[in-house]
Order: C-alpha cells, then sequence, then structure tokens
C-alpha cells in the first residue's frame, strides 16, 4: 500500500491545481512537486507571500499526518517546522 503515496499525493496535487485553476487564482498559487529517481519524498511545503510581496513572511516546511493513521498509531513522529518573519535575511534563507 505505501507503494501507492506517491502516486497518491500526485494525484491529489493535481485535483488541487485543478480547482486553483477553475477558481482563477493561478497568479497567486504556485505548485511544485520535487522528483528524483528511485526515490519517494513524503515531505510537505507551504509559502505565504503577504499581498505584493516577493518574500515569504510565512513558510512551512515537513511530513505532517494530520489524519486517522496518525492518531491510532502512536509511533508515528510527524514534525512540522514553521517560520514567520518579516525580516529580509530570514525570508531569503526559507525561500
Amino acid at each position: 500500500m505505501s507503494a501507492a503515496i506517491p502516486d497518491a499525493y500526485t494525484y491529489i496535487a493535481q485535483q488541487f491545481w485543478d480547482a486553483v485553476l477553475h477558481s482563477q487564482q493561478h497568479d497567486r498559487i504556485s505548485l511544485h512537486e520535487y522528483s528524483r529517481p528511485g526515490w519517494t519524498v513524503h515531505a510537505k511545503g507551504l509559502w505565504y507571500h503577504l499581498p505584493s510581496e516577493r518574500l515569504p513572511a510565512m513558510t512551512m516546511v515537513g511530513s505532517p499526518n494530520f489524519g486517522m493513521w496518525t492518531s491510532l498509531v502512536y509511533s508515528s513522529l510527524q514534525v512540522v517546522n514553521c517560520a514567520v518573519t518579516l525580516l529580509d535575511i530570514w525570508q531569503w534563507a526559507f525561500v
């Protein structure tokens, strides 16, 4: 079953992107997928930009699974890092 996870994420991402295009928000939202032959990557990232700013004010990266599986299996370690800043030097670090 775990072999299907990368394809499932790609499918969900495509559904999300279709919704972005349908709502004409493609100028505000970008979607990127990391791919490396033979690897499965299970991390996610979110970068929030204030209106008319080119650097992110908030960056979240990690591997969150906040669903039923995580609550049932206590050995599942999930990590999310969040940085919020308006200082250019730190914003560049998280781009």
